[in-house]
């Protein structure tokens, strides 16, 4: 993801030497021709700034007498300021460096937004970094003797000639264990992803991690549902336009959930008639829901749906690594493929994301009634969070896929890495609900979802459900009225009845229906006859459920350059060279998919992997 990078120097204070170290930075991100790019340096550390225009502004960094100052994201609107504090003549970055000046550290206590910010104070030399609370927009650094790196992406690290490499195996083993490195890990082991809601204060001699927000469900609300539905509608009427403002386009990914549509609902009802995109295989049932909901607001002339083309797996496969550094299957890779399809102009068109939706939007996607509860053990509980991670499906003939040495390595670190995260999460509430739920936000939606998330390196990508104010309201609902999406439900009844009247992808049916269990029940009989029907034909057969837009097996199997793609490089002496993988064992995964198999996401995973070696560790 573009945007801030830089460095503060600890022995060496070299001007000219500084320069060229940025611009190397630079250039290593410059990877989007739309992209432009500022830089400063001094004697003792360097900031630049990357990212697309938007409009007549560009990323910059603002230097006075005193500060040094660029952020990357977006920052919505400034909060709690005294009338002498904000200067409405000038633009927003000269305003953070008037801020800086006032405020300090403390800056975030003033802005509203989705950001990552650095600050330089020029006296103290002392070099300063925020992040917002979610940390939705990645930040990453890098500390040896010398130097003190950050950058939105790792691969600007390489710009500095000694920057060490080495592969942290034990976030490989949560990869190959949970699909995502867990808490700050990242595959080299001497960078660190850097959490939302975190200050870092760096000088050359010292450095220091500070936590400003941490979640926290002591305050429940006593409020009825009618005045929690009044109170959600009044957020959305004030979060949405900040998000919209200044686009040309506006365009939203319409789906067959609720996120989605509930986005849509908010941009229409603010003035504006955003531009619809639906994408999948014809007549799926997303297709056939985002349309209807389309209609609904008579949008019809401005959907679009998108055929996903197979091969785009494949075609795509690696520069969604290189914009993932690796750490997530290549699945999303088909994201890269659809954006293609948009025809709109990156530098004015404002991407409504609904992907952060769950946790600020209504209910949680983490837990179940029976999680609410203060009765498990501890050890009951972390079982139960491997369960929630289909641990059960970790199994021998997984680890068989791997070298006997990777195999032990990846078995033993299982229980030893969760055990380690999810300590971090225990002093949060005595309710496991709370601790689960803490564990997979800060997870499996900052970690992973913000890599699956590739549209950030392409278009303005601002959050829709990513809120201050909407996660307070979520911190504050009471446990029990967070699960199955009772509030959202409720909300979509109350205030947009014409799209409640729509089905909801989940279940099949509007939302002032039940779903049928027996429907379900034959549904799911339905495709396991589908899915034997095709290991028996060896492949030949290729029958899709159609409730679902993404097909990834079916695809896999559907042109001999996909599946010659993987095959050619996981079973090359290259890989098997590297000595994670037991080549005879992922053959036979390999031959399985090829014949009807449903193992993609697995064999995804070792791809994604062994391309991060050839795209950042070969010959660096």
């Amino acid at each position: 993801m573009p945007g801030i990078f830089g460095f503060v120097m600890k022995l060496r204070y070299d001007c000219a030497y500084n320069k060229q170290l940025i611009r190397r930075m630079r250039d290593l991100l410059a990877y989007n021709p739309l992209f432009q790019a500022e830089t400063f340096a001094d004697n003792w550390f360097a900031i630049g700034n990357i990212g697309l225009p938007f409009n007549d502004s560009k990323p910059t960094v603002k230097s006075d007498n005193r500060h040094t100052v660029a952020t990357s994201g977006y920052i919505y609107s400034f909060r709690n300021l005294k009338s002498d504090e904000l200067d409405k003549t000038a633009d927003q970055t000269d305003q953070l460096l008037r801020l800086a000046a006032i405020y300090k550290e403390r800056i975030h206590t003033v802005i509203n937004g989705s950001y990552n910010l650095v600050m330089c104070e020029h006296k103290t030399k002392e070099l300063t970094l925020l992040k917002d609370r979610f940390g939705h927009r990645q930040l990453y650094y890098y500390e040896d003797n010398s130097i003190f790196l950050f950058s939105t992406e790792i691969k600007a690290f390489f710009a500095y000639e000694r920057f060490d490499a080495a592969v942290d195996l034990t976030a490989v083993a949560d990869f190959f264990n949970y699909s995502y490195p867990l808490g700050d890990k990242t595959f080299f082991r001497k960078v660190s992803y850097f959490p939302g809601g975190h200050v870092i204060k760096v000088t050359p001699q010292s450095l220091k991690l500070v936590t400003y927000w941490d979640f926290s469900f002591e305050h429940q609300t006593t409020q009825s549902v009618p005045e929690l539905v009044e109170e959600m509608d009044q957020l959305y009427s004030e979060i949405l336009p900040l998000r919209l403002k200044g686009g040309k386009e506006i365009a939203i990914p319409l789906s067959g959930g609720l996120d989605s549509r509930l986005l849509v609902s908010h941009a229409v009802r603010a003035g504006y008639r955003p531009i619809l995109f639906s994408h999948g295989k014809r007549n799926c049932l997303d297709h056939k829901i985002s349309r209807k909901g389309a209609v609904a607001y008579s949008l019809e002339d401005n959907f679009h749906f998108i055929y996903i083309e197979p091969l785009w797996i494949q075609q795509f496969a690696e520069k969604f690594v290189f914009y993932s550094e690796g750490m997530n299957n290549t699945g999303p890779a088909v994201l890269l493929g659809i954006s293609t399809k948009y025809n709109l102009d990156p530098t004015t068109t404002i991407f409504l994301n609904g992907i952060y939706g769950g946790p600020t939007n209504f209910g949680p996607s983490y837990y179940k009634v029976l999680d609410i509860t203060e009765s498990l053990s501890y050890e009951e509980r972390l079982q139960d969070l491997r369960r929630s991670l289909f641990g059960e499906l970790i199994d021998d003939h997984y680890y068989n896929l791997f070298s006997k040495d990777s195999a032990a390595f990846f078995r033993k670190s299982y229980m030893s890495s969760l055990d380690e995260e999810f300590s971090r999460h225990a002093g949060i509430s005595n309710l496991y609900c709370h601790q689960k739920d803490t564990f997979f936000i800060k997870n499996r939606l900052y970690r992973h979802m913000n890599l699956v998330d590739c549209n950030r390196h392409i278009w303005h990508d601002h959050f829709g459900l990513a809120d201050d104010g909407l996660m307070d309201f979520y911190l504050k609902l009471p446990a029990e009225l967070k699960t199955s999406r009772q509030l959202m439900i409720e909300y979509f009844k109350t205030k947009l009845p014409e799209m409640a009247r729509i089905a909801y992808q989940s279940t099949g049916v509007n939302l002032y229906q039940n779903p049928s269990e027996l429907k379900n029940k034959i549904y799911r009989k339905i495709q396991r006859m589908k899915y034997y029907a095709q290991r028996l034909s060896k492949g030949k057969l290729r029958l899709y459920d159609m409730r679902n837009y993404s097909h990834f097996s079916q695809w896999y199997r559907s042109d001999k350059r996909i599946y010659s793609y993987y095959e050619d490089i996981l079973l090359d002496k290259k890989t098997i060279d590297r000595g994670y993988y037991n080549r005879e064992n992922l053959e036979k995964l390999l031959i399985r998919q090829r014949n009807g198999g449903n193992s993609f996401f697995e064999l995804s995973n070792f791809l994604a992997f062994e391309l991060f070696n050839r795209l950042f560790i070969d010959d660096k």
